[in-house]
């Protein structure tokens, strides 16, 4: 009895000769997967990080400041009005269409222990700036053959809304915003 044995990188083939007499020839080839090959799968990565609010007060003594206990927030801090009581966050919520995040913009009462959600702006593919008075700046981005990229500003009305205030149509994607005084540079 005599047999071959080959693998490759996703099947062992085994070739068994069975020779019983000089006339006649037995071959018994059985192949068996040893891996399993999926293509165009890609791996979905996802990781959670806690975002801290850390404040140091200086206003009861600017020789010896206090340290506040750090408050949660949801999301990444972009900017504050308000005089330190409205925060305003960025965060992403799976949508279940196809693991692909939605990022929005969150505007949080801040009472000095911790902040509350009052409102929330959709802010998928867009880039956001706050200015102090509480003016949000959005510059829309959009893919070719969609609605064109738009340049929005926002603020909280007395009723925690977000209510737009006015906006323009761009010819190109806005890549960042910066605020500079009341001047919204975008590049």
């Amino acid at each position: 009895r005599l047999f071959l044995k080959s693998e490759g990188p996703v099947v062992s083939t085994r070739t068994d000769y069975v020779i019983e007499t000089n006339y006649f020839q037995e071959e018994l080839i059985t192949q068996q997967p040893i891996a399993q090959v999926v293509t165009n799968a890609s791996p979905v990565y996802r990781y959670w990080g806690p975002h801290l609010l850390d404040v140091v007060d200086y206003q009861q003594d600017p020789s010896a400041p206090v340290t506040r206990d750090p408050v949660s927030l949801p999301g990444l801090l972009q900017g504050i009005s308000g005089n330190g009581s409205l925060l305003y966050t960025m965060d992403e919520v799976p949508t279940g269409v196809d693991n692909a995040p939605d990022t929005r913009l969150l505007a949080l009462a801040y009472d000095g222990v911790a902040a509350h959600r009052i409102s929330t702006l959709g802010a998928s593919n867009a880039n956001v700036a706050v200015h102090p008075n509480g003016v949000v700046v959005v510059a829309r981005n959009s893919w070719p053959g969609e609605e064109p990229h738009r340049f929005e500003c926002w603020r909280l009305t007395e009723q925690a809304q977000f209510s737009l205030l006015g906006a323009m149509d761009l010819d190109w994607p806005g890549q960042s915003i910066s605020l500079l005084d009341n001047v919204a540079l975008l590049r």
